[in-house]
């Protein structure tokens, strides 16, 4: 009895991932999924800002979800320490904001050939639908994509097969060519009959629209740290505070960033501490603290408690806010402000 081909998916926690998985696990091929953290998910990144040492297996992701959905095994792999170097710097750019997704993509084909090696697997699998995304998902950037990987040949998108080269999984046999499809675009109305088939239609459509990468207004965020800062010199904790909190340029050398309740808050006092930031912490409210970064004046000072008092209830006349830099602290008592008097410095 010879033994049982198994393959790697890549698994985002959306429709078209789960159903390729899916797809061929229903012609007798064992499908480990492949869950990546990378730090900059939506749905990661309130529990990781809630609790900086949570552990990435107990996190509540769509992707585990929709692998225990369709009966697969999965492992989760932590990329955190490697994917904000990718915002940093993607050798094949950004997409239509700060979004690194070529070479997002890049790099977690060539964890997967890792994981797929190491496994005794013999392909990967991905729910890539061609033509759907106009940068990542064009005839000519997913071969790009795999070559750059390192996979060429090695990869079977199921959902879109029949429209590209046979891959060695169908040369070999491994797989029946013909019980693949022929998707293309962004009309979804096969994929949604499937779903229908396999029980997945509470699925949302797309795993990667909750990437923060994507988020205009992170893209709003990361164009103005590009601005001001010298790109070369961020660390990992410089893209952290991107993730959360409303932000404010007071300067070409200073930004404010403001929680916008108690777990921000927290956890703008945690990344105060860890780096050369300001806190400020109102003394009769806990729910709305703020950082204040970079070579700052008094006027910045100023400005960043005026702000701050426009997030801050009860409203009242004065409130105090502590300065604490260094573990010194400074009591100011700050007039109230209205947070449309500052809506010019918001990013």
């Amino acid at each position: 009895m010879s033994e049982q081909i198994k393959a790697v998916s890549l698994i985002s926690g959306g429709m078209d991932s789960a159903l390729a998985t899916a797809l061929i696990q229903d012609q007798d091929i064992k499908v480990i999924s492949l869950i990546f953290i990378t730090g900059f998910d939506a749905a990661e990144t309130r529990p990781f800002i809630f609790n900086p040492e949570v552990d990435p297996q107990e996190l509540p992701l769509k992707s585990r979800k929709a692998a225990d959905r369709i009966n697969s095994e999965y492992r989760i792999l932590d990329i955190r320490n490697d994917f904000w170097r990718l915002i940093k710097n993607p050798p094949n750019g950004y997409g239509s904001g700060y979004n690194p997704c070529m070479d997002c993509r890049i790099f977690m084909l060539k964890k997967a050939k890792e994981v797929m090696k190491e496994l005794g697997a013999s392909f990967i699998i991905t729910g890539e639908v061609l033509d759907q995304r106009p940068f990542t998902q064009n005839m000519q950037s997913l071969r790009r994509i795999d070559k750059l990987a390192g996979v060429k040949g090695l990869v079977l998108r199921p959902l879109s097969a029949r429209l590209f080269d046979q891959t060695i999984a169908e040369r070999k046999d491994w797989v029946d060519r013909n019980k693949l499809l022929a998707i293309h675009g962004r009309r979804r109305t096969v994929q949604h009959k499937l779903a229908s088939r396999y029980g997945l239609l509470h699925i949302t459509s797309a795993g990667g629209g909750g990437c923060l990468c994507i988020d205009p207004y992170f893209g709003k965020k990361a164009a103005d740290l590009f601005l001001n800062t010298d790109k070369e010199g961020l660390d990992k904790d410089d893209f952290e505070w991107l993730k959360f909190g409303r932000h404010f340029r007071l300067s070409p050398q200073a930004k404010l960033v403001v929680g916008r309740d108690w777990v921000e808050s927290d956890h703008i006092e945690r990344l105060s501490r860890k780096t050369t930031a300001k806190l400020l912490s109102p003394r009769d409210n806990q729910e709305s603290k703020a950082a204040l970064q970079g070579n700052t004046s008094e006027q910045d000072v100023q400005t960043a408690l005026a702000i701050l008092t426009g997030y801050l209830r009860p409203q009242r006349e004065q409130h105090p806010i502590w300065l604490i830099e260094n573990g010194k602290k400074e009591l100011y008592w700050t007039n109230a402000r209205s947070k449309e008097d500052f809506i010019d410095f918001m990013i």
